[in-house]
């Protein structure tokens, strides 16, 4: 029983009563008396010198003027704080936390971007004295794993077990034992039996559950004044049983209990936000993670471990008669989309629901060769297919379910005959039709697409009544049910339908749908539940470095700016003397070499072209140097990065660069969290050429090597920096432009969410102009929501990439990745260091276009920035605030531009 020994009282939980949350007046010496009480704890914080520099630069919204001269912050209902990187916004939300901890004895949540930042938070208020608890989710080992990850140094044997070693709560956090392990011999982690301890043919939660060490975090929580999650632990863990009673998730916990909110990069969580409720799920093809087959994988394993046990239960001889039909139908439906083009624009144009797919082939098939459609026979053509997907009965489920159709493109015949039998009330003869066969394939997918889902939904309610949740890991990440009461229902549909997409492992199925306006619950926390249960939300502090992009549907938060926070003159002094530049590699004709939008063109290649451009800079040149090598010498230490856009072009990169001898063991790869084993958390990598993502934090002890990143994995959540507190890296060299992914169709979902928002702002309700009655209204700006959704999607374009967009369309692109990119810049920044910043990708700037991403960046905050602007005076002051220096730098940059 050596682990009781570790266990721990639960402390009294929370009180459930209603708070009042008045109005709360804070006032700058109040901070300032604050941050000198943290300075006896953390004396190497200096929180005293940087609350008195950063009050000097705190500028609030009054009246819609910018004031410096204010001396107090008021909180009541949404503050939002903007400011550049490296403003001090992350000290002001720690020192307010502490204020309003010990000095008004409230309690505060906070909303961090990483794990690691919410358990080194946590850790930190505790030696300040101050309760506080970070919130985990179920995933113990990939919790462990990524704070080792953080940590490696720093929880060595002879470090811990020192008698003077620090006090590190992380340890109990992270490591402690379960309880019943002392009896039963070693648990694996994550394996914990905490509610499944069997007695006869019944399962039980552990007696020990509420005082486990396991769950110290928890027991903490109890009594913390702060709590402190992550966005997934925010939005799906369940409040534990250590604080309360009631059956709730910890947003609407954090929502009853806490009385102010911090959230960290909203914006960042906005977008997440509106992609949690906009879920595509992998169903079949090329990905790890698609559901059928790993739904197969998990009963197959059952079987193979425990064949008697597993074959005595029902529901798991169900669910293997089920999943092994619906992976049937699935590839079926994938080779017809693998095979016939004309098959695979069905999905390819856009997503479509079974209604939808149906409502259009039935069209096809009832429209002649002059293009007049007998909408009649179509209907009656419709209600049939729609028939047979609902009931899956009668003769086309004889035709479908013959054990003799194995290959795809069998059923044409079958098919044929079919629609021309006289016994049905509208027979089609296609005996002549020009488009027979491409019309009888498509009938034939949709058939195997409607059997596939019949079957996949079957399954997932089989495996949620068995208590096995809804079965792959994406398809459990769909928002919680209760959440999508709080949010508009999506203006557009709840399901979004089916997707074809083509991967470099090959083709895939994918589903997708749309459970509402995810970021409803950031922008409306602060009164989320009011409507329902009449209570009053907390005050809600936003702090963002990008929270203020006008023009962009992903960042733009659609609440009013409270205020400003500039950065210290030496940072300012220094990303103004940073320098942007163009920096294109000719080819063998004199051309830039393009990486980005040249998939699918002849005679290119990007991964052959991205290698051409690393082989530019990393060559020796003709004083026996490279341009690497250079940049090296004339860093004085601090390293250059080359950026590119996933893993598998860092991968890319990297292999080119060890073919090349002064780089041979130079370089140090950025990998995935993802790929690591969470039982080598605590050990440190074999390998000195990678670094995972959670470590990046510690490259300054990896040496002086050449470090590869993909961009929306270093854009936010780390700071890079050497032993000094200082930026680490010194040059950045972008050697893709960032474009999104032609089949993510989350970006679609989140434009047409931020359309609607915007109609509906300032007073969240439809214009008056929608109509006069409520029904009117509803419709009109459903038929809005989904004509943007739709315009959004790629298929709409007459060309694809930045030249087929349109005009309104490409701006909102500009700006969202202006800011990815700006965002990424600002790591290069820290501690009032300058950078250089490189744009090699000759697609950036390309020759013959009329649209250039470099110059469309500079018009978008021309449009702010520019003498002759008539934008707002308002927003004027908050762009220049945001993004005045790279306006500047963007603009001597324009000079060279040809």
């Amino acid at each position: 029983m050596r682990c009781l020994a570790f266990m721990h009282k639960t402390s009294t939980p929370p009180s459930t009563a209603p708070r009042h949350r008045e109005p709360l007046d804070i006032s700058f010496d109040d901070l300032l008396q604050a941050a000198a009480e943290m300075d006896e704890y953390l004396p190497d914080g200096n929180w005293i010198g940087r609350m008195n520099d950063l009050q000097k630069r705190l500028a609030q919204n009054v009246g819609g003027q910018l004031d410096l001269s204010t001396r107090s912050l008021r909180l009541d209902g949404i503050y939002n704080l903007i400011g550049i990187g490296s403003s001090g916004k992350s000290t002001l939300l720690w020192v307010l936390t502490y204020h309003l901890t010990t000095k008004l004895q409230l309690r505060v949540g906070v909303i961090t971007t990483t794990l690691v930042d919410s358990i080194n938070m946590a850790e930190s208020f505790i030696h300040m004295q101050v309760k506080a608890a970070p919130v985990f989710g179920h995933d113990r080992a990939g919790h462990r794993l990524k704070f080792g990850q953080a940590h490696k140094t720093d929880f060595l044997p002879e470090d811990i077990f020192r008698m003077d070693a620090p006090l590190r709560p992380a340890l109990q956090w992270m490591s402690a034992p379960c309880a019943i392990a002392g009896i039963t011999g070693f648990i694996p982690l994550g394996q914990e039996p905490c509610t499944s301890l069997k007695h006869g043919e019944k399962f039980y939660a552990c007696p020990l559950l509420l005082s486990c060490p396991l769950h110290q975090a928890r027991q903490d929580m109890a009594d913390a004044s702060v709590w402190i999650a992550t966005p997934a632990s925010f939005l799906y863990t369940q409040a534990p049983e250590q604080v309360t009673r009631d059956d709730m998730r910890t947003l609407e916990f954090m929502y009853r209990e806490c009385d102010v909110m911090l959230f960290d990069e909203p914006d960042l969580l906005q977008t997440r936000l509106d992609a949690e409720f906009a879920p595509t799920n992998d169903l079949r093809g090329a990905s790890d993670e698609a559901i059928l087959s790993v739904i197969d994988s998990d009963l197959s394993e059952a079987f193979l471990r425990n064949y008697a046990r597993t074959t005595l239960n029902p529901s798991n001889k169900d669910q293997k008669k089920l999943v092994e039909e619906a992976r049937h139908f699935a590839d079926l439906a994938l080779d017809l989309l693998r095979l016939h083009t004309d098959v695979a624009t069905l999905l390819k144009e856009r997503p479509l629901s079974l209604m939808s797919l149906f409502r259009l082939l039935a069209s096809q098939l009832w429209t002649d060769e002059h293009g007049e459609e007998n909408k009649d026979n179509a209907e009656q053509l419709y209600t049939e297919l729609w028939d047979f997907a609902t009931k899956q009965t009668g003769k086309l489920a004889e035709i479908v379910n013959d054990v003799t159709y194995k290959k795809a493109g069998t059923l044409v015949a079958p098919l044929s005959l079919w629609l021309s039998d006289p016994e049905r009330k509208a027979p089609i003869d296609l005996a002549s039709h020009p488009s027979r066969q491409m019309l009888l394939l498509k009938l034939e997918f949709s058939l195997c697409l409607a059997s596939m889902d019949r079957r996949f939904r079957s399954l997932i309610q089989e495996r949620v009544h068995a208590g096995l949740g809804q079965g792959g890991r994406l398809l459990d990440q769909i928002p919680p049910p209760e959440y999508q009461d709080l949010v508009p229902s999506s203006p557009f549909g709840t399901q979004l339908g089916y997707q074809f997409a083509v991967r470099k492992g090959g083709p895939l199925l994918q589903f997708l749908q749309s459970r509402g306006i995810g970021r409803w619950i950031l922008l409306h926390f602060h009164e989320l539940f009011r409507a329902t249960d009449d209570i009053k939300g907390p005050h809600t502090v936003f702090a963002s470095a990008t929270g203020f992009a006008p023009g962009s549907p992903q960042f733009h938060i659609h609440v009013p700016v409270s205020a400003v926070l500039s950065p210290p003159e030496q940072e300012q002094e220094a990303i103004e003397e940073s320098t942007f530049k163009f920096f294109p590699v000719p080819d063998s004709t004199g051309k830039p070499i393009r990486v980005s939008g040249t998939y699918g063109e002849d005679g290119q290649d990007p991964y052959r072209n991205l290698e051409l451009l690393t082989r530019y800079l990393a060559l020796p040149g003709p004083d026996g140097k490279s341009i690497l090598e250079r940049d090296f010498d004339q860093n004085q230490g601090r390293l250059p990065a080359l950026i590119v856009n996933s893993y598998a072009q860092v991968d890319h990169v990297q292999t080119i660069l060890q073919t090349i001898p002064f780089w041979h063991g130079k370089t140090i790869a950025m990998k995935s969290d993802a790929e690591s084993d969470p039982g080598m958390a605590w050990q440190v990598d074999a390998t000195d050429s990678t670094i995972r993502r959670g470590e990046i934090e510690r490259l300054r002890e990896k040496g002086k090597k050449l470090p590869i990143f993909p961009l929306l994995a270093f854009q936010r959540g780390y700071n890079v920096l050497d032993d000094q507190g200082k930026a680490l890296l010194g040059s950045a060299y972008f050697l893709v432009r960032p474009f999104p992914h032609p089949d993510d169709a989350s970006l679609p979902v989140i434009g047409a969410n931020a359309y609607t928002i915007k109609e509906m702002v300032p007073f969240s309700m439809v214009p008056a102009s929608y109509g006069e009655r409520a029904t009117e209204m509803i419709g009109e700006l459903r038929r809005k929501a989904y004509h943007e959704w739709m315009r959004r999607m790629p298929s709409s374009q007459k060309e694809h990439g930045l030249q087929g967009m349109k005009d309104d369309l490409y701006k909102e692109y500009l700006w969202d990745q202006f800011i990815i990119v700006w965002q990424t810049c600002l790591r290069f920044f820290r501690g009032g260091r300058s950078a250089n910043i490189y744009f090699v990708d000759g697609a950036f700037h390309p020759m013959n276009k009329t649209r250039s991403t470099l110059r469309g960046w500079i018009y978008i905050l021309d449009e702010y920035l520019a003498p002759t602007s008539s934008k707002d005076p308002f927003d004027r002051q908050l762009v220049e605030a945001l993004y005045g220096p790279a306006h500047r730098a963007l603009k001597k940059l324009e000079k060279e531009l040809s």
